[in-house]
């Protein structure tokens, strides 16, 4: 959801995106990011990287990538 919403704007519109992310799944900005960033070097979630990988690859084929996440960050609350 982060990285798609996320795609062409500025860092702090990024970190804004995490913590809106965070709060719609019950997390603490900080511990989202920190989670995030060993995500991302791949030291944590083998399960739920396939996940990730999996819809992002779904996002990324629709028309509206951006509007697809929203949907799904609204199906999640």
């Amino acid at each position: 959801m982060v990285d798609v919403l996320s795609k062409d704007r500025r860092p702090s519109s990024k970190e804004k995106i995490e913590e809106e992310v965070a709060e719609a799944i019950g997390e603490q900005p900080g511990a989202f990011r920190s989670w995030r960033k060993a995500f991302n070097a791949r030291r944590k979630g083998t399960q739920a990287r396939e996940a990730y990988d999996g819809i992002l690859r779904m996002l990324r084929e629709q028309h509206d990538p951006k509007q697809a996440a929203r949907i799904l960050h609204d199906l999640r609350l």
